[in-house]
């Protein structure tokens, strides 16, 4: 671990950088990038278990469930050392979050009175199913369910009479900070 570092157990940053240091090479110029020399990221491989309790070394893992368990042990390691009460809204000011997190916004809106009541939910992932769409776009509108707006919960839809006349669209939008 750098001497910079004032974790004193596993630090995914800290390994993270070791085998960054093995990929490139220790002056920075990428000494190893090109050559035919490997090198075993046994600094990351041999900690699998403090990533993520069901992570096992010579296991297939799916790559995205080791990228989702990485990014949250650097979430980890980022908050090192603060009080684990944290406001959200400080937790994600983080480099994890300024990198690869978002807020994913979702909007009931009521088809009678068309008050929208919007609710955000912090995220560093977001997982959609993209079999048989033609792009990104169609597999986000999976996201976007018809549901129903009860009487009690439609704002300003007093007047109505039946829930099928109250139905609701909900609408997901992502927001990236930089």
């Amino acid at each position: 671990m750098p001497a910079l570092c004032s974790n004193k157990g596993f630090c995914m940053m800290c390994r993270f950088r070791t085998v960054a240091i093995q990929a490139i090479g220790t002056s920075g110029e990428g000494t190893n990038v090109g050559s035919s020399r490997s090198f075993n990221p046994s600094s990351i491989t041999s900690n699998l278990k403090n990533i993520a309790k069901s992570l096992r070394l010579g296991r297939q893992e799916d790559a995205h469930e080791f990228l989702r368990y990485s990014i949250d042990a650097f979430q980890r390691a980022a908050l090192y050392g603060t009080d684990p009460k944290l406001p959200h809204s400080v937790k994600e000011t983080t480099w994890v979050h300024k990198l690869f997190g978002g807020r994913l916004r979702s909007r009931v809106t009521c088809n009678v009175c068309k008050h929208p009541s919007d609710t955000f939910d912090s995220i560093l992932d977001l997982s959609i199913d993209v079999r048989d769409r033609s792009s990104v776009r169609d597999a986000l509108r999976l996201l976007l369910p018809s549901t129903c707006c009860p009487d009690q919960t439609s704002i300003n839809a007093k007047n109505a009479r039946n829930t099928s006349s109250l139905l609701s669209n909900l609408r997901s939008t992502m927001h990236h900070k930089f």
